[in-house]
C-alpha cells in the first residue's frame, strides 16, 4: 500500500463521485450521511465515550481519505490520503467558557476526544460499517434535501453553550498519529474545521 500523503491547496480537491458519504462540521456540530445510523449504547467504555452509532452500507470500509477544510484568516483545504488499515479519526469539541470574556473565549481542549470514527472492514461489500463513538447522544434533524447525503444528525451539545471542532487527528490501529514523514496528521487552534471521510472504491 502507498505511504500516507498530505496535499493542501486553496482550490477545489476533486472527490470521486461516490465520495464522501459522510461530512462532519458546520454550526456547533452536524453530521450529514448517505445512510441512516443505528444507536448502540455502551457502558463503561474505556474511551469514556458511551454512545455508539453504526452506519451500514456498501460505501464503507477502512477510512482511506480524510479531507479537511480549515477555517481561519484563510480557508485551506487539505486531503490526507492512503491512510493505513484500521485508522481512526478523533475529533475534539471545544466549548465556549461558561462566562466568556469574548465570543471566541473557549475552554481548553480536553485530554480525550469527544468523537471517534472508524471503518471496521477492508472490504466495502463485506459487513461494511462505520463506527462513531460520541460523548453525547445525537439528535436527528429534518432531511438535508441533498441527494447524496440526505440524513442529518447533530450532537446534542452542552446545555446550550456554543462549541466548535477545536482539534482533530488521524491515528493508526496502534493509536499513533499518522504522518507522511514531515507532517503529523492533526490540527488545532483554528477557527473551525469541516471534515469529510472517504473509503475504498466500491467495485461493481
Amino acid at each position: 500500500m502507498p505511504n500516507p500523503t498530505r496535499t493542501c491547496c486553496m482550490e477545489e480537491i476533486t472527490l470521486e463521485p461516490h465520495l464522501p458519504p459522510i461530512i462532519i462540521g458546520g454550526g456547533s456540530l452536524k453530521i450529514e450521511m448517505k445512510h441512516r445510523c443505528s444507536y448502540q449504547p455502551l457502558a463503561n467504555d474505556p474511551s469514556l465515550l458511551n454512545h455508539k452509532y453504526v452506519v451500514r452500507g456498501e460505501d464503507y470500509s477502512f477510512i482511506r481519505r480524510v479531507v479537511v477544510i480549515r477555517e481561519g484568516e484563510q480557508i485551506v483545504c487539505c486531503s490526507y490520503d492512503n491512510l493505513p488499515d484500521g485508522c481512526e479519526v478523533h475529533i475534539w469539541l471545544q466549548k465556549l467558557k461558561a462566562v466568556p470574556a469574548s465570543d471566541i473565549d473557549y475552554e481548553p481542549l480536553t485530554a480525550i476526544p469527544q468523537l471517534r470514527l472508524k471503518g471496521t472492514t477492508a472490504n466495502p461489500r463485506t459487513n461494511s460499517e462505520l463506527e462513531i463513538k460520541s460523548d453525547e447522544e445525537f439528535g436527528n434533524r429534518a432531511p438535508t434535501h441533498k441527494q447524496h447525503r440526505p440524513h442529518n444528525y447533530f450532537h446534542r451539545g452542552y446545555g446550550g453553550r456554543h462549541f466548535r471542532i477545536g482539534k482533530w487527528e488521524i491515528v493508526d490501529a496502534n493509536g499513533a498519529v499518522v504522518t507522511d514523514g514531515l507532517n503529523n496528521f492533526r490540527e488545532s487552534g483554528d477557527d473551525g474545521y469541516r471534515i469529510a471521510l472517504g473509503f475504498d472504491h466500491v467495485q461493481p
